[in-house]
């Protein structure tokens, strides 16, 4: 029986995700909630006897799954109140707009026996699973260091920029581009160093930092840098990630909604390129449903769901030890004579 799945939201991501369980399953999309009503109906008229409504009416919509895709602030009350109607969530990116609200989540989950996948589609990409089997493989060798670039020109005015709703360009954006999918290829990373800044937007309650730069450690001793910023002029190529091994590298140009591109170099052999098809919120989404109808089928170990609550909140966590080191380095330069 197809399940029965509810969209919480009605802006671009929400169809993104709406469109990919109806591709990937045979989910009927049967309700939209979003305070903005003319929205709600317009996304909710792409599904054939979708209802628009109110999030209050969401609850009682008799829904199998709902997918979460509000300002994460939202997020974080909706996807509780998910849980307590007894209904499975996938949530878009974070688990939650900070530590706090992402261990009341993980509890709730637990405490439920429901579902929550963060909405983190990169572990289901090719580009990253080709990577990840290429390191496995030992393509590069020991692995020596890791730099990502991951600029967005973020809309000024969004509720992305605002540091209450979204809980802060460290949470919404960092931790996507590349913390989490990185931690998935190369293991818990221990953060040793960050700076950033505010250049952009400088307004009470902007994100603060909106640019920075974070040095972890993963294991084996493996170094790396992560630049996250929501200031990119246009033009400027600065999305990716670089993996260097002692007998080569991987150039990983992971795309956003498309499918990206892997590079495989190494010394006295031909470049390879692999292009990937953009398969990531798909594949996200069919693993969800799979797992959704395995529990609800009552099987003890219900699919696998790569961004499960207690994985997804390390991203959380990470994002508060960079704080702690941003803040130690703004003590330490304010110190400075």
């Amino acid at each position: 029986m197809p399940l029965r799945v509810g969209i919480a939201g009605s802006g671009a991501l929400a169809r993104i995700r709406a469109e990919a369980i109806t591709a990937a399953t045979d989910a009927r999309i049967v309700a939209v909630a979003s305070r903005r009503a003319e929205r709600a109906g317009s996304l909710a008229s792409l599904f054939p006897g979708a209802e628009a409504m109110d999030t209050d009416r969401l609850f009682d919509a008799g829904l199998d799954a709902v997918i979460v895709a509000l300002p994460h602030r939202v997020q974080d009350t909706v996807a509780l109140r998910a849980l307590d109607a007894g209904i499975d969530v996938l949530v878009g990116g974070p688990l939650a707009s900070d530590t706090r609200s992402g261990k009341a989540l993980l509890r709730r989950s637990a405490e439920t026996g429901l579902i929550v996948e963060a909405g983190y589609e990169a572990r289901y990409k090719k580009v990253w699973r080709d990577a990840r089997q290429l390191l496995e493989d030992k393509a590069i060798g020991e692995l020596v260091s890791v730099r990502s670039v991951a600029g967005f020109d973020q809309l000024v005015g969004s509720w992305y920029y605002d540091e209450q709703q979204s809980g802060g360009m460290l949470v919404t954006h960092l931790s996507y581009a590349f913390l989490n999918p990185l931690r998935w290829l190369l293991g818990e990373a221990r953060m040793i160093g960050a700076a950033g800044n505010v250049k952009r937007v400088t307004g009470p309650g902007s994100v603060d930092p909106e640019t920075c730069v974070a040095v972890a450690e993963f294991p084996g001793g493996v170094v790396a840098s992560m630049t996250a910023s929501y200031v990119s002029p246009e033009g400027l190529d600065d999305w990716g990630v670089t993996i260097v091994g002692t007998a080569g590298a991987l150039v990983i140009s992971p795309g956003d909604l498309d499918g990206g591109q892997l590079q495989l170099l190494r010394s006295g052999h031909q470049p390879q390129v692999r292009t990937s098809p953009g398969d990531g919120f798909t594949r996200q989404a069919a693993a969800f449903a799979r797992a959704v109808q395995a529990r609800r089928a009552g099987e003890s170990h219900p699919g696998e769901l790569l961004n499960p609550p207690a994985d997804a909140l390390r991203d959380l966590v990470l994002c508060d030890d960079i704080r702690a080191l941003l803040d130690r380095h703004e003590r330490g330069r304010a110190s400075r004579p």
